[in-house]
Formats: structure tokens, C-alpha cells, sequence
């Protein structure tokens, strides 16, 4: 048992190791951080509609990663090249990701708060025509 974990201990330095070896340099035309967010939390919206209903993007044509790229201006070799560059920094990439997680809760409470929002008036409405139909 004690060998399994001396070799799997073994292992994980050696991926360290190995990992601390590779640097990435910082392309010349590196995409901002703020603005990379931005494209990674729109990417992550474009994923998350084609996970729900592919029928639909295929009809109307929804945006595609092409359209994300003519909206901040960049090509996807830049972007390519952005993003290994942050990926190299964990530290950074994990910040990244966790604003653009923050940014999907935000959005996900004022969609449902809209929603709730919008059942109410239905109700509401609901309740009001059924009222005066009951007066007639």
C-alpha cells in the first residue's frame, strides 16, 4: 500500500516538474484580460444554448464563435494565442473563470427574478379578466 502512494507521490512531482518547465511568452497582440473575460463568459453562453436546444441554433442560425470574434474584433489565432498564454498562468485563468461564473450567477438571478416577476403579472392579469368576465 505504502509503494502505491510513494509512486503515485512520485508521479505528481514528476508532473510538476514537467509542467514548470514550459512557459508560454505573452504574444504580442494579447487580448486584454478584462476583454478575454468578456469573450470567455459569451463563449460560455453560446455553449450553454447549444447544450439546450441545437434544433434551434441550426434553424435560425444563431451565433456561432465566428460572430464572438467580429464582436470584439479579433481573429480566432489571436484568440487561440490569448488563451494559452492565460491558461500557462493558473492563478490568473482561475480568476478569469470564477468572474465569469459570478457574471452567469448574476444573470441566472435577474433571469428568474424577471421570470417570478412575470408570472406575477400573468396572474395578476389573469385574475382581473377572470373578474370581469364573473361582472358581465
Amino acid at each position: 500500500m505504502k509503494l502505491k502512494h510513494i509512486l503515485w507521490g512520485c508521479i505528481f512531482l514528476l508532473g510538476i516538474v514537467s509542467c514548470k518547465d514550459k512557459t508560454v511568452e505573452k504574444p504580442d497582440n494579447l487580448i486584454s484580460q478584462k476583454q478575454m473575460t468578456d469573450i470567455l463568459l459569451d463563449i460560455a453562453l453560446l455553449n450553454a444554448v447549444r447544450g439546450v436546444n441545437t434544433d434551434k441554433i441550426n434553424k435560425d442560425e444563431i451565433v456561432s464563435e465566428k460572430a464572438i470574434y467580429q464582436k470584439y474584433g479579433i481573429d480566432s489565432l489571436r484568440f487561440v494565442e490569448s488563451n494559452t498564454y492565460y491558461a500557462s498562468k493558473p492563478t490568473t485563468y482561475a480568476s478569469m473563470y470564477e468572474e465569469v461564473q459570478s457574471r452567469l450567477e448574476e444573470m441566472k438571478e435577474e433571469f428568474e427574478k424577471a421570470r417570478e416577476d412575470q408570472r406575477k403579472s400573468d396572474s395578476i392579469q389573469k385574475a382581473k379578466t377572470a373578474k370581469g368576465e364573473q361582472v358581465q
